[in-house]
């Protein structure tokens, strides 16, 4: 695990942010910034009230050529409501509530990521509002589901980028989980 800001295909960043802090470069890691080339971009949102990733997102919009949206809840008028039109009509989402919520999102995010799209597209798997499903789930559970997610984005050669506000979350099952990921970035550290 580093603590770098660049990342590569394959490999898996974990944000940690305060939730007044916006979350930096959550479609910039090391390949996303390259001013030529297309993007598959994959979104899993788990807080329905969430529209800060949707800037960053909104900044390649020239370059998305695929862009999917799954939630966690019903309603994801919200967390799209702040993307360009363009992309907003473009997306594909689907909802995932229920027990089986978090199986139903790996599914998804691993068909998703297995239909192909342009080979020579960067791909990028972002997950806002992880601290819901720490806070809703048991741990066993959600070290299972970003144990599958982190495994089919490397095996795709995608980019995986989970935010997590930890407050209110449990330090220790923070700890756990980030041991999952390639790189950790603690923007509340580099705030101080």
């Amino acid at each position: 695990m580093t603590t770098d800001d660049e990342s590569s295909s394959g490999e898996s960043v974990l944000s940690v942010s305060d939730s007044a802090r916006p979350v930096s470069g959550v479609t910039d890691p090391g390949p996303f910034s390259a001013e030529t080339g297309g993007i598959d971009l994959f979104g899993v949102l788990f807080d329905p009230t969430a529209t800060g990733w949707a800037t960053d997102v909104s900044e390649y919009a020239g370059r998305i050529d695929r862009f999917g949206v799954v939630t966690g809840h019903d309603d994801v008028s919200a967390g799209l409501s702040a993307l360009p039109d363009s992309l907003r009509e473009s997306a594909t989402t689907v909802s995932a509530e229920g027990p089986r919520s978090l199986g139903e999102i790996g599914i998804r995010v691993s068909e998703t990521l297995s239909e192909g799209g342009d080979v020579r597209n960067s791909r990028l798997v972002f997950v806002d509002g992880f601290e819901q499903v720490l806070a809703d789930t048991s741990l066993q559970t959600t070290f299972r589901f970003l144990h599958i997610l982190v495994e089919s984005t490397a095996f795709t050669d995608a980019v995986l980028h989970v935010s997590l506000d930890p407050e209110g979350c449990d330090a220790r099952a923070v700890e756990t989980v980030a041991e999952l990921f390639d790189t950790v970035i603690d923007e509340r550290a580099q705030s101080l």
